[in-house]
């Protein structure tokens, strides 16, 4: 119940600051992860002040495109060029080496799973292909998978079960719980699976 818990703390946060707004503020500056904060902003925050919102995920984003978009201006930092080219690399090369760290048959493994081909699942991809990894790659926008299609170390895959059926070790890159669409087949599954949330 992760997405409840975490929907129920972002209310009592907006609670608390709307109790704690004095006279002198103009300005609501929200610095949001995930899109919950921007998602629940209270009626009365969007009535008085000036609202501008940062989001620093894809995915926070791609909620905010089902739910609709916010009625104030909203600076995406999760594309932008810092972020996809400097900070996602960055990510990789830290999450690898950890599992290197703590995973001494890591190369052995047959096929590594990537959920997610934003700016990390994107360098993560890339990262374990520069290792020779095979992989099996999924996003819902199938363009982020088209560019992979032709590669000989990648299996593109629209079906999340496939995924998870296929991979011993799995990627989570999309700030997703895989496990809504795919519970069924991680209990059904002969061979463990271990997660790792980049």
């Amino acid at each position: 119940q992760y997405a409840t818990s975490f929907i129920r703390d972002i209310n009592w946060l907006w609670f608390k600051v709307v109790q704690n707004l004095t006279p002198e503020i103009e300005n609501v500056l929200i610095l949001d992860h995930g899109g919950h904060a921007v998602t629940y902003v209270p009626l009365e925050i969007l009535e008085y002040y000036n609202v501008v919102g940062i989001e620093k995920t894809s995915s926070g984003l791609f909620d905010l495109h089902e739910k609709g978009s916010p009625l104030f201006p909203l600076i995406d930092v999760a594309n932008c060029l810092a972020k996809r080219h400097l900070e996602s690399p960055l990510i990789a090369k830290a999450v690898v080496n950890k599992l290197l760290t703590n995973f001494p048959d890591f190369n052995t493994k047959h096929h590594h799973g990537i959920v997610g081909l934003g700016a990390i699942g994107d360098a993560i991809t890339n990262r374990l292909i520069s290792m020779g990894q095979k992989l099996i790659v999924f996003d819902v926008n199938l363009e982020l998978t088209s560019q992979y299609i032709d590669h000989p170390q990648v299996i593109c895959t629209n079906d999340i079960n496939a995924l998870v059926a296929g991979s011993d070790l799995i990627f989570g890159c999309s700030g997703r719980d895989i496990t809504q669409t795919s519970l069924e087949q991680f209990i059904l599954s002969a061979r463990d699976k271990t997660l790792v949330s980049c």
